[in-house]
């Protein structure tokens, strides 16, 4: 048995919070604007407006687009490791 708690003299860390931060309706219309013409606005635009994580529209493939019913499908996400090696996670672990 202990004859004192080891964890007195430990501080807990402090809660931080953060700001997140948003882009007003007449900036994403300039921002789309400014892109129009250059390979950005695809992605730009398809980020707008459906919300997908950046790894995620990096790992889209022609296959996940079907055309015929309107839909897209996000099956796997693209991460870059520290080593520099690109991995691609398939809703699970990173494989």
């Amino acid at each position: 048995m202990l004859a004192r708690n080891p964890m007195d003299r430990v501080q807990a860390p402090r809660a931080t919070t953060k700001t997140v931060g948003y882009i007003e309706a007449d900036d994403v219309r300039r921002l789309l604007d400014a892109a129009k013409g250059t390979l950005w606005h695809p992605i730009l635009f398809l980020a707008i407006n459906t919300g997908m994580r950046r790894s995620e529209l990096l790992a889209l493939r022609w296959c996940d687009l079907d055309l015929d019913l309107l839909e897209l499908r996000v099956e796997r996400s693209m991460h870059r490791l520290r080593d520099g090696r690109v991995v691609f996670g398939l809703g699970g672990p990173l494989v």
